[in-house]
Formats: structure tokens, sequence, C-alpha cells
């Protein structure tokens, strides 16, 4: 589970819960407010999970929002809890992959003529990439 800030066009702020499935990475459930709080995020987990839906576990950061008493609600629903290392995004990567696909970007292009390709700009080392489309030379 993790948190998406989202600016409004009015420069407010909200601020969307959502948990994850690894599995096939879909959201299982997700939450919309401007005022999160530990009661919030708690009563969304018994609304995420009802019966025995709750998976294995729960992998979440040390965000001040996912207080003892979180951590004691998915333990109590039957969840093993699993925080991140501090600063470590990456040991929920599905999450924070989905963040970034979340915050947007640019929206999909069409091919501007027939005679583009597509060219693949790495980043981070070649980690990463960026396409876009280049007149083919």
């Amino acid at each position: 589970m993790d948190f998406l800030v989202v600016p409004t066009v009015r420069f407010r702020l909200l601020y969307a819960w959502f948990v994850i499935g690894h599995g096939r990475r879909e959201i299982v459930h997700f939450g919309v407010t401007e005022h999160p709080t530990s009661s919030w995020v708690v009563q969304l987990l018994r609304e995420a999970f009802p019966e025995d839906t709750a998976p294995r576990f729960l992998i979440f950061d040390n965000d001040s929002i996912f207080s003892d008493r979180v951590t004691e609600m998915v333990g109590q629903i039957g969840i093993e809890p699993r925080r991140t290392a501090f600063r470590s995004p990456l040991q929920n990567g599905i999450a924070e992959r989905w963040v970034g696909s979340g915050r947007g970007g640019r929206p999909t292009e069409h091919r501007p003529s027939p005679e583009t390709q597509i060219v693949g700009l790495p980043r981070v080392g070649g980690l990463h990439h960026r396409y876009e489309w280049r007149e083919a030379a």
C-alpha cells in the first residue's frame, strides 16, 4: 500500500491511498481524501480485506500515516506487515512504479507521419528509457 499526492486545478492536494496486488498488479482498493489520518487508513484496510480475502503480506513504507495503529490493524486482519527500509522506495517497486505512472508524464502520442520511428532515450544510466517519435534519417 502507498499514497499518491495529486494536486487539483484549484491548487489543493488530494491524497490517494491504494493497495495494489503484486500478482496481477491490479488495484485491490483505493480511497481519496484531503486530510488523511491513520484512522482513515484503518477503515480503508477493513474495507479492502473483508472476511478471508487478506493477502499473506502487506508491504508499506515508513510514512508517519502508517502509524502503530495501522500496523496493529494489519496484524489483526491476519496479514504480516512488512515495512520497507528508510529511503528505499524500490523495496515496494510495484507500488512506486504505479505511483510514477499515475503522476502522468506525457499522454500517448499518435504517429506523426509514416516516416517516423520510435527512439529510446536512455535514463538513469540505461536502466530506464524515455521513448519519443523521430523522423527517419
